[in-house]
């Protein structure tokens, strides 16, 4: 079931792609909305799949004729750039720039004017699995820690039954590299009972441009029910644009932490792309804080821009009890602007949220300050 759920949702992403790029012979995916500004594309790419940029790309720029375009890439060897075309050689990632001379309509004035501009075209995500880390084993899984800015791919199914898990990466050595699962195995049984320090989840904290794609969780068992710490899982803590794309979480997390999701805990500036919770959801702190947040995608979802979202996609089944003081979100329990969710669903029961303020969408929103909770 769970790797049918990724499929459908590799399935939108690509519809996203043609509709608003048909015409490019490439299978790249984009992973992000256009909210309406310049924002670069978000690109997934295969290797050697290739992207012809064209003025059209420049979104939210009002260009009336491109006299120059010259591409290059901040990161060597990730892509390769002949002319307007970028071909994905190596696993990473790399922002493109675009060095432009174009007639533009001045958005002030309203004047047809000519510019010279160095702007960032596209964030290209590489996937190639002859460039990057093989796991298929436990052990495998479990060595990340040891190369925290690596970059991975799932060829196995894993079970973590004989394990006691201990998260991937912390606030002091986080995790700033790539974990994919382009082929749709599962991670069973994680299980995380005894903790002595750091947030909790697959992953402890992820960081600024980390790239995480396609994890499926099935049958995880986290109870730290005394344990304060960020409780997601797949990432107690993600931080700085690091993105979790197609992700799927199946299990219970009960936890005393004071920011505790179905896929991430807190996430602060982080992208949560097409994923999805089934499962149960408890909290046990006892914390008298508007910030006290427990959600079905993310506890506390952080987000600096009151316009562009970044959770979109996404949905939830699942019993939530944030007991008497957390804000329970069917989606997340604490936002910062209520635009940061967008295309999402809560599909449980709603009688099954419980907590100080408890929403199908939202717990409660903090920016501007709305004092109750909100539904779909």
């Amino acid at each position: 079931m769970a790797k049918k759920l990724i499929r459908l949702g590799i399935a939108v992403v690509m519809l996203f792609s043609v509709v608003a790029f048909s015409g490019c012979n490439s299978g790249w995916q984009v992973i992000e909305p256009y909210d309406g500004d310049h924002t670069p594309l978000q690109l997934i790419m295969n290797a050697d799949e290739t992207l012809a940029i064209e003025s059209s790309h420049f979104r939210g720029l009002d260009i009336l004729e491109m006299r120059r375009l010259e591409l290059r890439a901040s990161n060597d060897g990730v892509v390769t750039i002949q002319g307007n075309v970028i071909t994905a050689v190596n696993s990473g990632f790399t922002n493109v720039i675009a060095d432009i001379e174009t007639r533009i309509t001045d958005q002030q004035s309203g004047q047809v004017v000519e510019r010279n501009q160095s702007i960032v075209v596209a964030t290209v995500y590489v996937i190639n699995e002859n460039t990057m880390t093989h796991i298929t084993t436990a052990q495998e899984l479990k060595d990340i820690n040891t190369n925290l800015s690596g970059h991975f791919i799932l060829m196995s199914d894993i079970d973590l039954q004989d394990y006691e898990w201990t998260p991937i990466g912390n606030l002091g050595q986080r995790f700033r590299g790539m974990f994919v699962n382009p082929y749709g195995f599962s991670i069973e049984n994680l299980t995380i009972t005894t903790v002595s320090q750091g947030d909790i989840g697959l992953f402890g904290v992820i960081y600024r441009g980390s790239f995480i794609y396609g994890v499926i969780l099935e049958d995880i068992n986290i109870n730290t029910p005394n344990y304060d710490a960020g409780i997601g899982g797949i990432a107690g803590l993600v931080m700085g644009r690091a993105r979790i794309i197609d992700g799927f979480v199946q299990g219970e997390i009960v936890g005393g932490g004071r920011n505790i999701g179905g896929i991430v805990g807190y996430n602060h500036e982080g992208f949560i792309i097409n994923s999805r919770f089934e499962g149960f959801i408890k909290a046990t702190g006892t914390f008298n804080s508007n910030e006290f947040a427990v959600g079905g995608i993310a506890g506390f979802n952080f987000h600096i821009s009151a316009r562009s979202p970044n959770i979109t996609n996404s949905s939830v089944n699942a019993v939530i009890d944030g007991g008497k003081w957390a804000n329970v979100g069917g989606i997340a329990g604490v936002v910062t602007y209520q635009n940061s969710i967008i295309n999402a669903s809560f599909e449980g029961d709603p009688t099954m949220l419980t907590g100080r303020r408890a929403g199908t969408k939202i717990g409660w929103l903090a920016h501007p300050v709305f004092d109750g909770p909100i539904n779909f």
